[in-house]
């Protein structure tokens, strides 16, 4: 890995200049997430299975401002996130992540949020280093005072040194959401992400996500989480189709 992490540290530098002078509520997000996959070397075959366990540190800051009267919002937001893995050491990475969009409340029911959004990409293994640019729209029903539905689409292009790594994605994910009790809360979700990759063959590989969660609120601004994906993948060269279990918990302080 590079030492060159300034890069992803100056987006955070200017979100948080940003959010303290001309924006009107400042956002603040910081934890760790501790998280172990079972099948993380993508094996199609039970006995050639390697399971690995990670860490991710993360930070994120931001603001928000009205743009219309008609609940109409723009959200500034940078973050940096530290992963460190245990056996697969070319994984550990520092990714920094700049955003910008608009958040527009419909009514008692229906929220919109569009969003475009820029990463730096420095990993352990350099031909993984990259730049990326990407969009999202996101979509959140809130059908009663305890359940909530979320629907999300995203594209992101992946520019990285090595054309093995280079790819054009589209992924798209339902969610629903329940409070469960004033500090407990459960969700589950589907995702589908496709990849194509930008190597001389255009290799592709697509996964299907079960996702399971739940949250409790520790205090006002502190919550635990744990979680579990079920995820069901194929890439074309070589032609695999296999299985991953991902297991997950995390501490977060959110402002």
């Amino acid at each position: 890995m590079k030492t060159s992490v300034l890069f992803p540290g100056a987006f955070l530098l200017c979100v948080l200049a940003a959010a303290n002078t001309s924006w009107a509520a400042f956002l603040f997000d910081a934890g760790i997430k501790a998280a172990y996959e079972d099948n993380i070397n993508g094996s199609p075959a039970d006995a050639g299975r390697v399971g690995d366990f990670y860490t991710t540190l993360f930070v994120a800051a931001g603001g928000y401002r009205v743009v219309t009267e008609e609940k109409t919002y723009a959200v500034l937001r940078g973050g940096i996130e530290r992963y460190s893995y245990n056996k697969y050491n070319e994984l550990n990475a520092v990714i920094g992540t700049v955003s910008a969009g608009l958040y527009h409340i419909s009514g008692e029911v229906l929220t919109s949020y569009i969003t475009v959004k820029a990463k730096s990409k420095d990993f352990e293994d350099n031909n993984r280093d990259s730049r990326s640019l990407g969009a999202v729209v996101e979509f959140k029903q809130r059908l009663t005072d305890a359940f909530w539905l979320k629907e999300a689409y995203e594209y992101e292009w992946n520019d990285a040194r090595s054309s093995l790594f280079t790819y054009g994605a589209h992924s798209a994910g339902i969610w629903a959401g329940i409070t469960a009790a004033p500090r407990t809360f459960f969700g589950l979700g589907y995702s589908y992400l496709y990849r194509r990759y930008d190597d001389a063959s255009h290799n592709t590989s697509q996964s299907h996500t079960i996702s399971a969660a739940v949250e409790y609120k520790l205090s006002r601004r502190v919550y635990v989480s744990a979680g579990y994906d079920r995820q069901f993948s194929d890439v074309s060269s070589p032609a695999a189709t296999y299985t991953d279990n991902i297991y997950t918990a995390g501490l977060t302080y959110s402002y």
